[in-house]
């Protein structure tokens, strides 16, 4: 009986050791994604690059750990490479700054980010120094001992401001009127930043991760915003004026509350990259937006199990 109730004990430990390794161990599907990514990047097939950079990336959002900080720095070094490369192939000198000033927002957070890495003390298993050099000669460059934090993180360049996991409430101080490429992610805004609307050159603003509940009306007078980022927050509806930013290419919604969407939305003809996932849109959404969108990868949960699963008004 002793010798029963050791050996049950036994497997109980096994199995609640690999349970812990698992807990904390760094998904290897991500680190494969982004690699995948990266040689799509590296092979000219940039739409595919960006949509396994994104889907790598993901299995490293709001985890702890010197790995997972590592690979979110490696993920934005591959987006930046991915976008500077994206921006020497336009034509359209738009598109080309636009594309730019992405890289330029990845590149200068992953710089930030191995600085971090390398002040560690558990070490490095790579050489981080060298990544760091060859992407300072791409990115930003340093800043000054006396600046606030505020400022070190906002001296990106001219016309793009990162703000980013600053804790912040409202809109810092001092944000230039012409700014083109504004990013508050992982703040607590917890309402659509007022006095965001009087920005109307920005290009990019990336607002995910923070607790944002509702969008401002007068979105729309950022008439001049191609890519939006609002993933992770608490949204469950958006405006009708949502849909005079017809000039997005790309937005991302992703890990909403959204239950809706306005019925305007097909007027976003320009989309390129349409992020839905992880929200609670009816099926009956997804297919209108398929349909009157064609020309935009449309990112969404999957829906289908079984034929009895679709509306009616599909299996007619």
């Amino acid at each position: 009986m002793k010798k029963y109730i050791n050996r049950r004990l036994f497997v109980v430990l096994i199995i609640l050791i690999i349970s812990v390794v698992e807990l904390y161990a760094v998904p290897q599907i991500g680190i494969r994604y982004l690699k995948l990514g990266n040689t799509y990047r590296e092979a000219g097939s940039y739409d595919k690059a960006e949509e396994f950079l994104t889907l790598g990336k993901s299995f490293f959002k709001n985890k702890t750990g010197w790995e997972y900080d590592y690979w979110r720095a490696v993920s934005d070094e591959y987006f930046g490479f991915l976008y500077k490369e994206v921006s020497s192939i336009q034509e359209n000198s738009n598109n080309k700054e636009y594309f730019k000033q992405v890289s330029i927002e990845h590149f200068t957070r992953a710089l930030a980010s191995y600085k971090k890495l390398i002040a560690q003390e558990d070490g490095s298993f790579v050489p981080l120094e060298q990544i760091l050099a060859s992407i300072v000669s791409l990115g930003s460059g340093g800043s000054n001992s006396k600046e606030t934090k505020q400022e070190k993180y906002a001296q990106v360049g001219t016309n793009v401001l990162n703000y980013e996991r600053l804790k912040l409430r409202e809109i810092p101080v001092g944000v230039p009127a012409d700014v083109k490429n504004l990013t508050l992610a992982e703040n607590k805004f917890r309402d659509f930043p007022s006095g965001l609307t009087n920005f109307k050159d920005l290009e990019y603003l990336n607002l995910s991760q923070n607790k944002i509940k509702t969008v401002s009306g007068d979105i729309e007078q950022l008439s001049k915003l191609n890519w939006l980022d609002l993933s992770n927050n608490n949204l469950k509806e958006l405006p009708l004026t949502f849909c005079n930013l017809e000039n997005l290419e790309e937005l991302n919604l992703m890990n909403n509350k959204l239950k809706t969407l306005p019925p305007c939305f097909c007027k976003l003809k320009n989309l390129k990259v349409l992020n839905l996932k992880g929200n609670n849109l009816p099926y009956s959404i997804i297919s209108n937006l398929q349909k009157c969108l064609p020309n935009t990868n449309i990112f969404i949960d999957e829906y289908i199990k079984s034929p009895k699963s679709l509306p009616q008004s599909v299996l007619d």
